[in-house]
């Protein structure tokens, strides 16, 4: 698995549209991923379920990808379902390109469907993250803090799976819709 876009709209394909392969992967998530903690390792792919109190509105099952602990010990993740699919599609790929060496190793070694002891990627922090594809992307719009206290049923999906859960655009947001949260990402500063 060399190419995530390709395997992404192979998925897609598969489903026969990109809305059935959404509700398609919200079936197959906990089928694909390993139960995991709460502490987020860099650059590796979660899913949990989510619920505060001090925010208006909220993604309650967000996926991420993992950018390690945040301030007041709080977990920093890119949550996915904020970012528009195409556009979402393209972060991805640009990012299992950019560490495919990693990732490679672990697809094609003895960890290969076992998330947990698949290597993180390191140097996949959130000053990284903002400095390589900032001035690209609105990331400022997709960063959320998370407290460990207020996450349950942590996943964590392995690389193998990624395309599965790129396709995720499942409305489970709580005050908004995940398209009113996806509108908002082409609003610089929001």
């Amino acid at each position: 698995m060399e190419d995530l876009t390709k395997e992404i709209e192979t998925y897609v394909k598969q489903n026969r549209d990109r809305r059935r392969a959404s509700r398609a992967s919200q079936s197959q998530l906990s089928l694909v991923s390993d139960r995991a903690g709460g502490r987020f390792d860099l650059g590796k792919m979660y899913t949990f379920r989510y619920f505060t109190t001090d925010e208006p509105w909220y993604d309650t099952q967000p996926i991420v990808l993992g950018l390690g602990p945040g301030p007041a010990g709080n977990q920093l993740g890119l949550n996915l379902h904020y970012i528009p699919y195409r556009i979402r599609k393209t972060i991805l790929s640009q990012i299992w390109r950019s560490f495919s060496a990693i990732i490679q190793r672990q697809l094609n070694g003895p960890n290969l469907g076992r998330p947990g002891n698949q290597a993180p990627l390191i140097g996949f922090t959130w000053p990284n993250l903002k400095q390589a594809y900032g001035g690209q992307f609105n990331l400022e719009h997709c960063v959320k803090q998370y407290r460990l206290d207020r996450m349950s049923d942590v996943r964590l999906f392995g690389y193998e799976s990624w395309y599965i859960a790129a396709t995720n655009d499942e409305n489970r947001f709580h005050g908004i819709t995940i398209g009113q949260a996806q509108a908002l990402y082409f609003a610089r500063g929001s």
